[in-house]
């Protein structure tokens, strides 16, 4: 599997989560209604808990790589500013929504791989 085809299908996954869950603001876990924020959807689509990171270096990669995605739809450069935190400042702003997640996560998946929008 590329590393193209591996960061659309954990955008895709953490999508379903997401959609699962609902959203959560102000931390990747809110621990008395499971929802997360898109960080916490990624890393419960990596196969580990929202509030820690992958233990597999190659999942770590693809982990960053989907946070380097979404930041850079989002006009942020993520050399220039941490990816991760830049998508959860985002995720944080007041009156942000679970469908504006969910867009962000299906577009940028479709970015990386037309045809792959969740």
């Amino acid at each position: 599997m590329s590393a193209t085809t591996a960061v659309a299908d954990l955008l895709t996954a953490a999508h379903a989560e997401l959609a699962a869950c609902g959203l959560h603001q102000g931390g990747h876990l809110h621990e008395a209604t499971g929802a997360v924020d898109i960080a916490g959807a990624l890393r419960l689509a990596a196969d580990c808990p929202p509030n820690e990171l992958p233990g597999s270096a190659y999942v770590l990669g693809v982990l960053l790589a989907a946070e380097d995605a979404l930041a850079l739809h989002l006009g942020i450069d993520p050399t220039a500013a941490d990816a991760g935190e830049a998508v959860a400042a985002w995720c944080d702003q007041p009156g942000r929504t679970l469908a504006q997640a969910l867009d962000l996560l299906a577009v940028t998946a479709g970015v990386i791989m037309p045809g792959r929008a969740a």
